[in-house]
């Protein structure tokens, strides 16, 4: 699992760039995540977790964890959805997409929020991805 913190770049408008660091915001997420695997591994197995685990490692562990704890909701509320051999990675196709597009637009919105709060708020005008690395 991609539990490493990543800072993730936006250029702004302007041609200027910021940065967010995308790791778990505190021990009650991670704790909170980690309890989300142990249930999974407990309630359906280690091959059943590396289908998913496939499915999400490059993602940010903040992805990770809303992605595992949408699953696990899932599973509960919508069995159903989990008969066939190749349910996970249709799970996967379904949601992953949605979960990211939400996670980087509250990055942006944090940015912008970041900014208008400092002493002397900045406008950065319309933020897009630049790029991600792992530290």
């Amino acid at each position: 699992m991609n539990y490493g913190a990543h800072l993730n770049y936006h250029k702004s408008s302007e041609g200027q760039f910021v940065s967010l660091d995308d790791a778990m915001p505190d021990d009650g997420k991670r704790k909170s995540f980690h309890k989300k695997l142990l249930n999974a591994y407990e309630g359906f197995g280690l091959n059943w977790m590396n289908d998913m685990i496939e499915q999400v490692n490059d993602k940010p562990a903040q992805i990770q964890a809303e992605l595992w704890s949408n699953l696990m909701t899932d599973v509960v509320e919508k069995p159903h959805l989990f008969k066939k051999s190749d349910s996970l990675e249709q799970w996967a196709s379904a949601n992953i997409a949605d979960v990211e597009q939400r996670f980087y637009a509250r990055q942006i919105d944090d940015i912008h929020t970041y900014s208008y709060d400092q002493d002397e708020p900045k406008v950065l005008g319309t933020l897009t991805w630049a790029e991600r690395y792992e530290h």
